[in-house]
C-alpha cells in the first residue's frame, strides 16, 4: 500500500501597500492668484554679479601681491648691504690688526735696540770706574812731560851752583817725579781707554735717549688703539642685549611675506571661483 503523502498549502505572501504620494497640485486648475503666490515664495531672486566690483577686488589682491614680490627684492638688497657692511668691518678690523702688528714689531726692535744701548752704556759705565779706581793716584801728567822735568832737574845739579838745600830740593823732586813716570807709563793708555769710553758713554745715553722718544710715540699709539678697542659708548651693553640679528629678522620676514602671497593667492581663486559659480 502506497504512502499517503500530506499536501503543503503554499504560503502567500500578502501584498505590500501602496506608498502614499503626495499629490501633486495641478496648476492647470490652480486659479491665477495662487500660482502667483506659489511662485514667488519658491523662486528666490539670484542677484546678478558685479564685475566691476569683482574686477577691482581681484586687481587689489594683484596689487597686494605685487607689492610683496617688490618687498623681496627691497630684502635681498638689504641683506646685500649687511654683507658688505660686515665685509668692509672686517677689512677695517684686519687692517686695524695689521697695523696693531706693525707696533707691536716696532716696539720690540726699538726695546731690543734701548736694551743693547743700555748694555753698552753699563759695560762702558762699569769699565771706566774701574780704570777710576786704577789710576786714583796717578799723576795726570804725561810720561814725556815728566820726563823732560827728570831731565832739566838733573841738568840744572850738574850745571848750576846749588846750595845744599836746594840740590837736596831737587832730588827729593826728581824721585817724586819719577815715581810718578813709572806710574803715568802704566796708566797712560788707561787714560786714553777712559777718554774712548767716556765718548762711548755719551754716545749711547744719546741713543737711548732718542729711542725713549720713538718709543714714547709707539706706546702712544697702541695707547691709543687700546682705548678705542676698549671704550664703549654709554649704554652700549644693554643695546647689545637688545640688538636683534638682522639677516635672521630679515628671513624670518621673507618667509613670513611668502605665506602672505599664498593667502593672497588663495583669496584670489576663491573669488574667481564665487564670481564663476
Amino acid at each position: 500500500m502506497a504512502e499517503t503523502v500530506p499536501a503543503t498549502t503554499p504560503e502567500t505572501t500578502a501584498p505590500a501597500a501602496p506608498a502614499t504620494e503626495t499629490p501633486r497640485e495641478d496648476f492647470n486648475t490652480m486659479p491665477l492668484e495662487e500660482l502667483k503666490k506659489i511662485v514667488e515664495e519658491k523662486l528666490e531672486k539670484v542677484p546678478t554679479p558685479n564685475k566691476k566690483a569683482h574686477e577691482e577686488a581681484i586687481a587689489a589682491i594683484d596689487k597686494a601681491i605685487a607689492d610683496m614680490k617688490a618687498r623681496f627684492d627691497e630684502i635681498k638688497v638689504e641683506r646685500s648691504m649687511i654683507f658688505e657692511g660686515y665685509r668692509v668691518k672686517k677689512a677695517a678690523n684686519e687692517a686695524n690688526r695689521a697695523n696693531r702688528k706693525a707696533l707691536l714689531d716696532k716696539r720690540n726692535e726699538l726695546m731690543a735696540k734701548r736694551d743693547a744701548a743700555r748694555a753698552e752704556f753699563n759695560k762702558a759705565k762699569a769699565e771706566v770706574e774701574q780704570i777710576n779706581a786704577s789710576i786714583k793716584n796717578a799723576s795726570h801728567m804725561k810720561p814725556e812731560d815728566l820726563e823732560e822735568k827728570i831731565q832739566r832737574a838733573e841738568e840744572k845739579i850738574e850745571v848750576e851752583s846749588l846750595s845744599m838745600k836746594e840740590e837736596r830740593e831737587l832730588q827729593r823732586q826728581i824721585k817724586e817725579w819719577e815715581a810718578q813716570l813709572k806710574t803715568a807709563k802704566v796708566s797712560s793708555n788707561l787714560f786714553d781707554r777712559r777718554k774712548e769710553l767716556d765718548e762711548a758713554i755719551k754716545a749711547a745715553r744719546e741713543t737711548m735717549n732718542g729711542l725713549k722718544g720713538e718709543l714714547d710715540k709707539v706706546f702712544a699709539e697702541l695707547g691709543l688703539q687700546f682705548e678705542k678697542r676698549e671704550k664703549k659708548p654709554e649704554g652700549e651693553e644693554e643695546k647689545k642685549e637688545e640688538k636683534e640679528d638682522p639677516i635672521k629678522k630679515l628671513n624670518e620676514e621673507w618667509e613670513e611675506n611668502k605665506k602672505k602671497i599664498d593667502a593672497k593667492y588663495a583669496e584670489k581663486k576663491a573669488l574667481i571661483a564665487e564670481f564663476h559659480a
